[in-house]
């Protein structure tokens, strides 16, 4: 009730002599702001009234509705599984988001000190490793209205791109203009090229901004479309964000969600990766924008082959918690994909065989890469019923390296699970 008078006060307001002497003596931009958020104010409560009607239409009168729970993540978003697939593994079995297997960049920003800008990345603005949780998880902080750009070189024709995405202060008051912006450029600089993609992810809570994406320079011309997705909850929840490129074709994951699938959204060249925090002043004093487990991976090998052909398949894409056996629910495009070949070769078994890299005590590497192995080993019971039988876990722990231990995209190399042929 508060709300409905003070904006029928401030309509009022508006609409008098006295209010615009007020409001022309103030200037232009304090005029402006005023109507920005009277129009929120009356988009807010339209809403609100909308949802009220609708509930009332369903039998719903006094519930609240989860997508305006901005503060929580959706229940899809916050059922990730634990190393024995529990939870509602359910919710990721069709996951099918698969990283690239030769690691070409990876910042978890250990190396840099706190506050420092990271060494990996190049920007035009600002930023600082910030500490987010209990447990003290490092990311970079975005400013608004910087570029950042990792310094990972010219990317290949086909690679993935993944990041974790965290949000402090969203809030309704967060505009519609606020977004983080993806983009791949044929251009390394600050400035943009004639060949570039872009899409959006909304920061806004008020309302259901959709999901903008566009293409400028490719064989299809100019692509252009706000998708219609209602993203919300787990924009503020905290989500892992997947990207593959294949080519011309893009997909896009926010969790286990697939919201962008374009054949023909890429032009070739476009080789450098770039991120863009935008909104207004006012965002940006009130959100916090942070990214965190960087990894840009060069294109899958496909695993059919190489573990029939070969008789063994290595993925540095299972990817699991920090010092813990608990499978990351970004991990399910690969488990999925190795259900699929064991289901169509009933005759072949594997051993499944965990690695770590150097960090952390000899013995304590070894024990965690026998756990991790049957985390994955029971994953794939639980979620897509190969049956246990078929399959055999071991460890080695750091003794068997497959990249340098002395950077990060050489630990993330060697943090993998391999799969190896056996008769049954």
């Amino acid at each position: 009730m508060r709300r409905i008078i003070w904006l029928m006060l401030a309509l009022t307001l508006l609409s008098t002599n006295a209010g615009a002497q007020i409001l022309k003596k103030l200037g232009r931009r304090i005029e402006n702001k005023v109507k920005q958020r009277i129009e929120r104010k009356a988009d807010e409560a339209i809403d609100r009234g909308l949802d009220e009607v609708e509930d009332a239409a369903e039998g719903r009168t006094g519930q609240k509705k989860e997508e305006d729970e901005t503060t929580n993540v959706s229940t899809a978003d916050s059922q990730a599984p634990d190393s024995a697939g529990n939870g509602d593994p359910m919710v990721y079995a069709k996951f099918d988001f698969i990283p690239g297997n030769a690691v070409l960049f990876y910042d978890d920003f250990s190396a840099d000190a706190m506050g420092d800008f990271p060494s990996k990345w190049n920007t035009n603005g600002g930023g600082e490793v910030v500490a987010l949780g209990e447990e003290h998880v490092r990311f970079l902080q975005l400013k608004g209205g910087s570029l950042y750009l990792p310094t990972s070189g010219p990317l290949p024709d086909a690679y993935t791109i993944e990041f974790d995405l965290k949000t402090t202060g969203l809030s309704r008051e967060i505009s519609s203009a606020s977004f983080l912006d993806i983009m791949l450029d044929e251009s390394s600089s600050f400035q943009s090229g004639s060949k570039r993609v872009f899409a959006s992810l909304s920061l806004c809570q008020y309302i259901s901004n959709g999901l903008p994406i566009g293409s400028y320079g490719g064989s299809a011309g100019t692509i252009k479309n706000t998708i219609d997705e209602d993203y919300r909850a787990a924009i503020a929840g905290g989500p892992h964000i997947a990207i593959a490129v294949n080519k011309s074709r893009f997909r896009l994951w926010l969790n286990a969600r697939k919201m962008v699938d374009v054949p023909t959204l890429v032009p070739p060249g476009t080789a450098h990766l770039k991120l863009r925090l935008r909104g207004f002043d006012t965002d940006y004093k009130q959100m916090g924008v942070f990214i965190g487990n960087v990894k840009i991976a060069a294109g899958g090998i496909d695993l059919r082959s190489e573990l029939l052909a070969k008789g063994r398949w290595s993925t540095s894409g299972i990817r699991f918690e920090v010092n813990s056996a608990r499978v990351r629910p970004e991990s399910y495009g690969v488990l999925k994909a190795v259900a699929e070949v064991l289901k169509a070769n009933p005759d072949i078994n594997v051993a499944i065989v965990g690695h770590t890299d150097s960090d952390g005590a000899d013995d304590l590497n070894q024990q965690l890469s026998e756990q991790r192995a049957a985390a994955v080993k029971q994953v794939l019971i639980n979620t897509y019923g190969i049956t246990a039988e078929r399959m055999e876990t071991t460890g080695r722990g750091e003794s068997e390296p497959v990249a340098d231990n002395s950077n990060g995209e050489g630990k993330a190399q060697n943090r993998r699970v391999e799969f190896i042929k056996q008769s049954s």
